[in-house]
């Protein structure tokens, strides 16, 4: 048995658990030894995914366009590539956007919120129950971590949330074929294009690793050109001022995402759109 179809064991929780293990001690080694490397975490990130495509049977298996459902992801092992590579990285997207106080809480419960509701809407009462312990554990550490930051998710939490917020993504698309493929990828798309441009950026613009840590992310430059001016306005800091704008940008493409959840040609303009806002969003600040 796999997945659902033997819940009543907890098949679903015990092969999630054992998935997410790999992915969490390599982030929390990081934070305890300070000693792994970006790679080996993003690695050991496959890895949990690999075991989580074997034991849940989670994957990508369709973006509702026939020809490539038919002649791309049916080709063997293609799936399973692209499987890893999605939640690999978006737990290393994660990381990248636990940045300030609350950033990463506040775009992880607002999506899980968002796949709640598109959940409910599509009738998966049981995911909906796994995403509401999520929820839960991550508003106790949110009342926590903002807006003083008196305790820090660290790599080990960051590679934990992103790990599991994909695992949710793929199971609901697996699981209920009213949901568009694209809906959950238009929910979590800021920290997938984050992801994404900072890799071109390092790479092509400043021909350096895509690994290598620096400080031009978005919520970096919002910080520097708005952070101060909105914590006045609010009366906090300019740290938690800086989430408060990011959850704000996280937000705007969760709405459309739960309004046209099983519409994919309009999921797919809205990511269109979101990619040019973000782009364009990011040079005007970088100019300031």
């Amino acid at each position: 048995y796999h997945g659902f179809e033997a819940d009543q064991t907890l098949q679903l929780a015990k092969w999630a658990g054992i998935a997410a293990l790999p992915v969490f001690l390599g982030g929390f080694l990081e934070d305890v030894t300070k000693n792994v490397t970006a790679r080996d975490r993003l690695l050991l990130s496959f890895l949990s995914a690999t075991i989580a495509y074997f034991e849940l049977e989670v994957g990508l298996y369709r973006i509702n366009w026939p020809w490539f459902d038919g002649y791309i992801l049916g080709v063997p092992g293609i799936s399973l590539i692209l499987t890893v590579l999605m939640m690999g990285g978006l737990a290393h997207a994660a990381n990248i956007i636990d940045g300030f106080n609350g950033l990463l809480l506040g775009v992880a419960i607002l999506a899980v919120i968002a796949f709640s509701i598109v959940g409910w809407k599509a009738g998966a009462s049981l995911l909906i129950i796994y995403m509401m312990i999520m929820l839960g554990s991550l508003l106790g550490i949110m009342l926590i971590n903002f807006p003083r930051g008196r305790i820090f998710l660290g790599d080990g939490g960051a590679y934990l949330i992103g790990f599991l917020l994909a695992l949710f993504a793929l199971l609901l698309v697996k699981k209920f074929h009213l949901v568009s493929p694209w809906c959950p990828l238009l929910i979590l798309i800021y920290p997938v294009v984050e992801t994404l441009f900072s890799i071109y950026r390092k790479r092509v613009i400043r021909k350096k690793s895509a690994m290598a840590p620096d400080r031009l992310h978005l919520h970096m430059l919002v910080y520097r050109s708005l952070g101060a001016r909105v914590g006045k306005a609010l009366g906090i800091e300019r740290n938690p001022a800086t989430s408060i704008v990011m959850w704000m940008i996280a937000l705007v493409p969760m709405i459309p995402a739960i309004v046209w959840w099983n519409q994919s040609i309009i999921l797919v303009i809205c990511i269109a759109a979101f990619v040019v806002g973000y782009v364009t969003l990011y040079f005007r600040l970088l100019r300031r």
